[in-house]
Protein backbone atom coordinates (compact mmCIF):
# COMPACT_ATOMS: atom_id res chain seq x y z
CA UNK A 1 0.00 0.00 0.00
CA UNK A 2 1.48 3.25 -0.88
CA UNK A 3 0.79 6.95 0.33
CA UNK A 4 0.60 10.28 -0.57
CA UNK A 5 -1.03 13.88 0.11
CA UNK A 6 -3.20 15.43 -2.09
CA UNK A 7 -3.71 18.70 -0.29
CA UNK A 8 -4.82 17.72 3.19
CA UNK A 9 -6.40 14.41 2.15
CA UNK A 10 -4.04 11.44 2.15
CA UNK A 11 -4.26 9.43 -0.66
CA UNK A 12 -3.54 5.62 -0.64
CA UNK A 13 -2.84 2.93 -2.85
CA UNK A 14 -4.49 -0.71 -2.62
CA UNK A 15 -2.97 -3.36 -3.58
CA UNK A 16 -4.03 -6.92 -4.19
CA UNK A 17 -4.69 -8.43 -0.97
CA UNK A 18 -4.91 -4.75 0.78
CA UNK A 19 -7.56 -4.14 3.37
CA UNK A 20 -7.87 -0.78 5.04
CA UNK A 21 -10.87 0.13 7.80
CA UNK A 22 -11.52 2.52 10.08
CA UNK A 23 -12.46 6.75 10.23
CA UNK A 24 -10.82 9.70 8.51
CA UNK A 25 -10.79 11.52 5.41
CA UNK A 26 -8.75 10.05 2.85
CA UNK A 27 -9.13 8.58 -0.74
CA UNK A 28 -8.58 5.00 -1.36
CA UNK A 29 -7.53 4.24 -4.94
CA UNK A 30 -6.85 0.64 -6.96
CA UNK A 31 -6.24 -0.66 -10.12
CA UNK A 32 -8.88 -3.74 -10.70
CA UNK A 33 -8.87 -6.13 -13.81
CA UNK A 34 -10.12 -9.52 -12.90
CA UNK A 35 -10.14 -8.49 -8.73
CA UNK A 36 -12.45 -7.07 -7.11
CA UNK A 37 -13.02 -3.77 -4.88
CA UNK A 38 -15.82 -4.25 -1.85
CA UNK A 39 -16.16 -0.69 -0.16
CA UNK A 40 -18.01 0.21 3.02
CA UNK A 41 -18.79 3.34 4.47
CA UNK A 42 -20.93 3.88 7.42
CA UNK A 43 -23.15 6.99 7.19
CA UNK A 44 -23.51 7.81 11.07
CA UNK A 45 -19.80 6.73 12.29
CA UNK A 46 -17.97 7.16 9.25
CA UNK A 47 -16.24 4.11 9.39
CA UNK A 48 -15.25 2.73 6.03
CA UNK A 49 -13.14 0.18 4.41
CA UNK A 50 -12.25 -1.37 1.09
CA UNK A 51 -10.34 -4.43 -0.17
CA UNK A 52 -8.65 -5.24 -3.22
CA UNK A 53 -9.50 -9.35 -3.72
CA UNK A 54 -7.48 -11.56 -6.47
CA UNK A 55 -9.52 -14.72 -5.12
CA UNK A 56 -12.80 -16.35 -4.16
CA UNK A 57 -11.45 -18.33 -1.36
CA UNK A 58 -7.81 -19.73 -0.63
CA UNK A 59 -8.76 -22.80 0.21
CA UNK A 60 -9.81 -23.75 -3.19
CA UNK A 61 -6.29 -22.26 -4.81
CA UNK A 62 -3.89 -23.51 -2.17
CA UNK A 63 -3.38 -26.37 0.33
CA UNK A 64 -1.32 -24.53 2.45
CA UNK A 65 -4.61 -23.34 4.32
CA UNK A 66 -5.57 -24.07 8.23
CA UNK A 67 -8.07 -22.86 10.51
CA UNK A 68 -4.76 -20.98 12.16
CA UNK A 69 -3.78 -19.30 9.60
CA UNK A 70 -4.72 -15.64 10.03
CA UNK A 71 -7.29 -14.44 7.52
CA UNK A 72 -6.02 -12.64 4.01
CA UNK A 73 -7.57 -10.11 2.02
CA UNK A 74 -6.33 -11.60 -0.89
CA UNK A 75 -9.65 -14.39 -0.36
CA UNK A 76 -13.25 -12.70 -0.60
CA UNK A 77 -14.19 -14.88 2.32
CA UNK A 78 -11.45 -14.08 4.42
CA UNK A 79 -11.79 -10.34 3.56
CA UNK A 80 -15.38 -10.65 4.56
CA UNK A 81 -14.50 -12.27 7.88
CA UNK A 82 -11.97 -9.73 8.08
CA UNK A 83 -14.22 -6.38 7.79
CA UNK A 84 -17.16 -8.44 10.18
CA UNK A 85 -14.55 -8.54 12.96
CA UNK A 86 -13.42 -4.88 12.36
CA UNK A 87 -17.31 -3.98 12.36
CA UNK A 88 -18.49 -5.57 15.44
CA UNK A 89 -14.69 -4.55 17.39
CA UNK A 90 -16.38 -1.19 16.74
CA UNK A 91 -19.64 -1.65 17.69
CA UNK A 92 -21.37 -2.06 13.88
CA UNK A 93 -22.69 -3.96 12.03
CA UNK A 94 -21.70 -4.87 8.08
CA UNK A 95 -25.43 -4.67 7.25
CA UNK A 96 -25.56 -0.83 8.60
CA UNK A 97 -22.66 0.00 5.71
CA UNK A 98 -23.17 1.26 2.50
CA UNK A 99 -21.52 -1.83 -0.13
CA UNK A 100 -19.79 -1.03 -3.02
CA UNK A 101 -18.92 -3.59 -5.39
CA UNK A 102 -16.66 -3.04 -8.20
CA UNK A 103 -14.09 -5.19 -10.92
CA UNK A 104 -13.99 -8.74 -11.72
CA UNK A 105 -13.36 -7.95 -15.30
CA UNK A 106 -12.48 -10.75 -17.95
CA UNK A 107 -9.17 -10.38 -18.74
CA UNK A 108 -8.59 -12.94 -21.35
CA UNK A 109 -10.32 -12.70 -24.63
CA UNK A 110 -13.38 -15.38 -24.64
CA UNK A 111 -14.49 -17.04 -27.28
CA UNK A 112 -17.70 -19.09 -27.79
CA UNK A 113 -16.85 -22.74 -27.44
CA UNK A 114 -18.77 -25.20 -29.27
CA UNK A 115 -22.29 -26.43 -27.72
CA UNK A 116 -20.55 -29.79 -26.64
CA UNK A 117 -18.35 -28.04 -24.06
CA UNK A 118 -20.45 -25.10 -22.84
CA UNK A 119 -22.02 -26.74 -19.83
CA UNK A 120 -18.53 -27.33 -18.69
CA UNK A 121 -17.10 -23.78 -19.27
CA UNK A 122 -19.59 -22.29 -17.57
CA UNK A 123 -19.58 -23.88 -14.60
CA UNK A 124 -18.47 -21.84 -11.58
CA UNK A 125 -15.01 -23.43 -11.18
CA UNK A 126 -14.16 -23.04 -14.81
CA UNK A 127 -15.70 -19.68 -15.56
CA UNK A 128 -12.87 -16.50 -16.12
CA UNK A 129 -11.59 -15.64 -12.39
CA UNK A 130 -12.97 -12.06 -12.57
CA UNK A 131 -16.55 -13.76 -12.68
CA UNK A 132 -16.09 -16.29 -9.86
CA UNK A 133 -14.55 -13.27 -7.98
CA UNK A 134 -17.40 -11.93 -8.16
CA UNK A 135 -19.99 -14.51 -7.55
CA UNK A 136 -17.90 -15.45 -4.05
CA UNK A 137 -18.21 -11.79 -3.17
CA UNK A 138 -22.20 -11.85 -3.84
CA UNK A 139 -22.97 -14.78 -2.48
CA UNK A 140 -20.63 -14.15 0.90
CA UNK A 141 -23.05 -10.71 1.51
CA UNK A 142 -26.25 -12.47 0.52
CA UNK A 143 -25.65 -15.43 3.31
CA UNK A 144 -24.99 -12.68 5.94
CA UNK A 145 -27.93 -10.57 4.72
CA UNK A 146 -25.82 -7.30 3.77
CA UNK A 147 -27.45 -5.32 0.46
CA UNK A 148 -25.50 -4.14 -2.33
CA UNK A 149 -25.95 -0.76 -2.79
CA UNK A 150 -23.67 -0.81 -6.21
CA UNK A 151 -21.98 -2.69 -8.37
CA UNK A 152 -20.03 -1.76 -11.35
CA UNK A 153 -18.72 -5.55 -12.45
CA UNK A 154 -17.68 -7.80 -15.59
CA UNK A 155 -16.87 -6.92 -19.36
CA UNK A 156 -14.05 -6.80 -20.96
CA UNK A 157 -11.44 -4.30 -19.52
CA UNK A 158 -10.36 -3.10 -16.51
CA UNK A 159 -11.32 -0.17 -13.51
CA UNK A 160 -9.81 2.16 -11.19
CA UNK A 161 -11.48 3.31 -8.39
CA UNK A 162 -11.35 6.01 -6.23
CA UNK A 163 -13.23 6.40 -2.84
CA UNK A 164 -13.54 9.20 -0.55
CA UNK A 165 -14.07 8.03 2.66
CA UNK A 166 -15.30 11.41 4.32
CA UNK A 167 -18.50 11.43 1.83
CA UNK A 168 -18.73 7.63 0.66
CA UNK A 169 -18.60 8.27 -2.71
CA UNK A 170 -16.93 6.47 -5.47
CA UNK A 171 -15.74 7.10 -8.53
CA UNK A 172 -15.22 4.49 -10.97
CA UNK A 173 -13.96 4.36 -14.36
CA UNK A 174 -14.28 1.70 -16.75
CA UNK A 175 -11.12 1.12 -19.82
CA UNK A 176 -12.60 -1.25 -22.52
CA UNK A 177 -10.08 -4.48 -23.39
CA UNK A 178 -8.18 -4.07 -26.36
Amino acid sequence: MSKRESGKVKTEVLYPGDLLFGKGDRVLTTLLGSCVAITLWHPVTGHSGMCHITLPTRKRYTSQWNDRDKPDGRYADEAIELFDRLGRKNGLALREFDVRIYGGGNMLEYRKAPAVLQNQLESPQTAPVGEQNVRAVFELLSQRKIPVQEADVGEFGYRKVRFYTRTGDVRSQYYPGQ
